[in-house]
């Protein structure tokens, strides 16, 4: 028999099966990017086939929003273990800095960049993952900035946004971290007033 008759035949779903599919697409995903992404190469990577990935995943794009759920959660995780409770609010922002910019996480940004970029050009898949981002990280600067207001954690979120951008394109890692140095000096001098 073969997997297409088992499948039609109501194969019994194999959640292990499909939890390990997801976690390897996510490896692949956060190594290769979404731009181009075909079902082919991701299963043979995978060690399947496209049709048992649309069997799992019902289709490539439920795939690309669970991948990317996935992917958050991960990162997620990671920022638990970034060590917080610095009485200097700005030290913590300057240890997320450093974190953020370190080469285990440089895959993620890459990532978000690729679903911000679909976002603005009318991805609907990553319209909602990539506003979702967004306003995580405003979040997250209000919690770790008692006091601020959401338009300031939008302006530290903006800029630093834009300086991550900058790293990944560039490379000049000295440059943008001495910016980033520029920037968190403006606001222990001027706070966020």
């Amino acid at each position: 028999m073969t997997d297409v008759t088992l499948v039609g035949m109501g194969r019994q779903p194999e959640p292990h099966k499909r939890s390990e599919l997801l976690e390897k697409a996510v490896d692949y995903v956060l190594e290769n990017g979404l731009q181009g992404l075909s079902l082919r190469p991701l299963a043979r990577r995978l060690g399947t086939n496209a049709r048992m990935l649309i069997y799992h995943f019902e289709s490539k794009e439920k795939l690309i929003t669970e991948v990317l759920q996935a992917a958050q959660a991960r990162q997620r995780a990671l920022l638990q273990g970034l060590s917080g409770g610095a009485a200097d609010p700005y030290a913590a922002l300057e240890a997320f800095w450093r974190w953020f910019t370190s080469p285990r996480m440089a895959p993620f940004a890459r990532l978000l960049y690729e679903v911000e970029v679909g976002a603005m050009q009318g991805q609907h898949e990553y319209r909602s993952f990539a506003r979702q981002a967004i306003h995580g990280w405003i979040g997250f600067v209000l919690q770790g900035l008692p006091g601020s207001t959401p338009a300031q954690a939008s302006l530290i979120v903006g800029t630093i946004a834009g300086l991550l951008l900058d790293w990944l394109i560039t490379g000049e890692e000295e440059r943008v971290n001495a910016a980033f140095g520029a920037f968190l000096e403006v606001l222990r001098k001027g706070g966020l007033a």
